[in-house]
């Protein structure tokens, strides 16, 4: 096997490791989770900064916005967050994927292995509980760093090429190419932490400087609102609201960043470090600086969705389920929890009176006595 087609097939590897290691944690994180999940952020999102808080820390247990923001479709959508909660806890969630992009800029592809052997050792004696799970966690993030480790080491093949440094410096200097490229990637891999854990591996090699890496950056941001956009298609007016939002909040932030793509690469530079680091603190700023701008502004963004989505009239003799949503069925845990016959939290937005049963024969209904009201 020559070196090329060895790189080659290097960096398909590392990319399917990627994917799916982040896939495996995220499973095993939100298993250990359970329901919790649902009923956290169904009770916990009246403060702005604490549903962002919130949201933060349920991405960083999922491994991914998209997946967030697929979950809060169908929160909404079950009438069990309004939209103005919402907004928060998306802010959040852009902030909170920026963990697993600093995990994976740090140098610990070394340790992988290991990670591997303990999730291995760990999973097999334990059959079910908090521990297989934990441990499955820690076998996807060993695959993730596994994967890294595979795409540095394909991209420095590259890196010696002529032709393929050619290309690099062609496409460097078209930037508009370099986010419709971050969007569609993103768009399908439906992560954008895997996008730019590439970038990563480029610029380990010298092969992205940070003024074509924040280009993809910024195109990886707005790409991982495809997801939502793709799960809101066939769900009612509140999620798609949720969708619309999620975009909107992306572009917003890609207008700002853009024209000051020059003075944000020199901050970078400033900030030290090599230049894998700084693309990992340019996506945290950016997702840093989109929720300091627009969370004060989350109220008047939920006022403007409701005027421009306005909620279809509902027809009177409509009788069919209200509160059940296709979008929840890639959580097992929300679906079920619509599935239930109050549909939400007693008393809560969306609950839903389980029908009474009638007395059986030989019972008699028990009159109103003293403080009791009449039905």
């Amino acid at each position: 096997m020559d070196q090329a087609t060895q790189s080659f097939l290097s960096l398909i590897g590392g990319i399917a490791l990627l994917l799916y290691g982040m896939r495996i944690a995220g499973e095993g994180l939100q298993q250990v989770a359970g329901t919790r999940l649902r009923r956290v952020l169904g009770t916990m999102t009246g403060n702005r900064l604490k549903g962002a808080g919130l949201g933060a820390g349920v991405t960083v247990l999922m491994q991914s916005s998209s997946a967030t923001a697929v979950l809060l479709l169908g929160l909404v959508g079950a009438g069990l967050l309004s939209l103005r909660q919402t907004l928060g806890v998306l802010l959040g969630a852009d902030l909170g994927t920026t963990v697993t992009v600093q995990l994976i800029s740090f140098n610990i592809v070394d340790w992988a292995p290991l990670m591997i052997a303990i999730g291995v050792a760990l999973v097999i004696p334990f059959r079910s509980g908090a521990v297989r799970q934990i441990a499955r966690a820690i076998f996807g993030f060993g695959l993730v760093f596994l994967g890294i480790g595979l795409l540095i080491d394909g991209s420095a093949t590259w890196a010696e090429n002529e032709l393929f440094q050619e290309f690099i410096t062609a496409i460097a200097g078209a930037p508009i190419i370099l986010l419709v490229v971050g969007i569609a990637f993103t768009a399908i891999v439906q992560s954008s932490a895997a996008t730019i854990g590439i970038v990563i591996a480029l610029a380990a090699n010298n092969l992205l400087d940070m003024n074509a890496a924040l280009p993809v950056i910024y195109g990886a941001n707005v790409g991982t609102a495809g997801t939502a956009l793709l799960a809101a298609a066939g769900a009612n007016i509140d999620a798609r609201r949720v969708a619309a939002a999620h975009t909107l909040f992306k572009l917003i932030a890609v207008a700002i960043f853009v024209p000051l793509t020059g003075p944000f690469a020199d901050l970078l530079g400033w900030l030290g470090g090599s230049t894998a680091r700084q693309v990992a603190n340019a996506h945290t700023i950016f997702n840093a600086g989109l929720m300091l701008v627009m969370l004060p502004f989350v109220s008047r963004v939920a006022w403007l969705l409701l005027k421009l989505m306005p909620a279809p009239a509902v027809r009177a003799d409509d009788d069919g389920a209200r509160y059940l949503d296709p979008v929840t069925l890639s959580s097992p845990p929300l679906a079920l929890g619509q599935a239930h016959p109050r549909g939400a939290a007693p008393g809560g937005p969306g609950a839903v009176d389980a029908p009474r049963r009638p007395p059986g024969p030989g019972q008699q209904r028990r009159a109103p006595g003293r403080g009791d009201s009449p039905s």
